[in-house]
């Protein structure tokens, strides 16, 4: 991207770049730990949260951790998927309230309206077995803002048992390039 008014494409690289590290770095600790000692792997998590989604909830304060350490991202799911069918069993999702006083907890991803297991920043990161980044993109009924998503699969032997993911807001990438979303977007599509 070119011209007065456009976003610095290597500002918008580099804060990638860094999302790309702690994410990937996040999701190593998922694979051995990822909620309190005791508790087992990912792969027996994902297994016990197939038969009681609740079993997920060890995992918000891993994410609102990892959040902390990151405070200048927006939100992040772990999402696990069933054994066999690779559907979202349970997505446990933390994010920054509006005014980014607090984290906010939900499990709304898992709503039926919200059809999880169609969402781009999913179903490429399953599909592929790649980290990914989804293309900007309004999230209605997870975080409800304009956002990009990257998302890093949890593989053991050779299958994603979950996904983990960062969402960095639009907003953010355009204050940082001192610009306006419509430009940010523009920019950031034009990176992929």
């Amino acid at each position: 991207v070119s011209g007065a008014d456009s976003v610095p494409v290597s500002k918008l690289e580099a804060m990638e770049r860094q999302v790309e590290v702690e994410l990937t770095a996040f999701a190593d600790i998922l694979l051995d730990s990822p909620c309190s000692p005791g508790l087992g792997n990912i792969t027996s998590l994902s297994k016990a949260a197939a038969a009681n989604s609740s079993v997920c909830d060890c995992l918000f304060p891993t994410i609102e951790s990892y959040l902390e350490a990151n405070r200048a991202l927006y939100g992040s799911t772990v999402t696990l998927l069933g054994e066999g069918d690779g559907k979202a069993v349970c997505s446990p999702y933390v994010y920054h309230l509006s005014d980014g006083s607090a984290w906010e907890r939900t499990d709304s991803l898992m709503d039926a309206s919200y059809r999880i297991d169609e969402q781009q920043w999913l179903r490429e990161a399953v599909d592929t077995q790649k980290a990914v980044w989804s293309d900007p993109y309004f999230d209605e009924g997870g975080g409800n803002i304009e956002m990009e998503t990257y998302s890093v699969p949890l593989i053991v032997d050779g299958g994603v048992v979950g996904v983990a993911t960062t969402d960095l807001p639009i907003s953010s990438v355009a204050r940082l390039a001192g610009v306006g979303v419509a430009v940010a977007v523009a920019a950031l599509l034009a990176i992929f």
